[in-house]
């Protein structure tokens, strides 16, 4: 009550001075702001069989129809994430030349006519980043060392890597995954689902 003030005679505390103070309002500490945590992407690997694949794009090659390891891929990647639903784009970006250069989603083209739209994309220096895609795709060729884990492309809820080895038969298959869109439990599922496509590549030209 230090603050209360006397109207009596030579500022005296009287009745209704009491009666009419009040207690000031305890001061309100505003509760510390905890940062929301940022979401961590995971990543799964999977060792994949590049055998049937390599076959086929030999047997292909003879009769003047060329197969690369790309196309196959990018129609594995679309036939594996067609079902994802609840996405802000569909599709998936293929990068190549330090870029995503064409975003494909299921069209029904022949995988040639997909290869020419990559070829002209590629040479054309085409930059889709920006255009709404579910995921990325990237292919590497590398002997012994490659990286485990890669950064999500803004936009994207998923990143496939097909990394593939010198002998061209073999590979692994990398999915990284945003925690928040994703659950471990469908990208083990969709990453089973691509390699198994990667290892049955006549199921994908039909």
């Amino acid at each position: 009550m230090d603050d209360l003030v006397g109207s009596g005679p030579d500022g005296r505390i009287v009745a209704s001075d009491v009666m009419a103070w009040k207690a000031p309002l305890a001061q309100t500490v505003p509760e510390p702001q905890v940062p929301k945590p940022t979401p961590v992407p995971f990543t799964f690997a999977a060792a994949v069989s590049l055998i049937d694949l390599q076959r086929l794009a030999g047997e292909a090659a003879l009769v003047g129809f060329p197969i690369e390891v790309e196309d196959v891929a990018l129609r594995a990647a679309v036939v594996t994430l067609a079902g994802v639903s609840g996405a802000t784009g569909a599709g998936v970006s293929l990068e190549a030349g330090g870029r995503q250069i064409l975003v494909r989603a299921a069209s029904g083209l022949s995988i040639g006519a997909e290869r020419r739209l990559r070829q002209e994309a590629l040479e054309g220096g085409a930059d889709v980043s920006a255009e709404p895609a579910l995921a990325s795709l990237r292919v590497i060729r590398s002997d012994r060392v490659f990286p485990v884990s890669f950064p999500l492309f803004s936009g994207r809820w998923m990143r496939l890597v097909l990394i593939i080895d010198g002998g061209m038969d073999r590979g692994n298959a990398i999915l990284c995954a945003d925690s928040e869109a994703v659950t471990e439990e469908q990208a083990q599922e969709l990453l089973e689902a691509f390699v198994l496509a990667l290892e049955e590549p006549l199921a994908l030209l039909a």
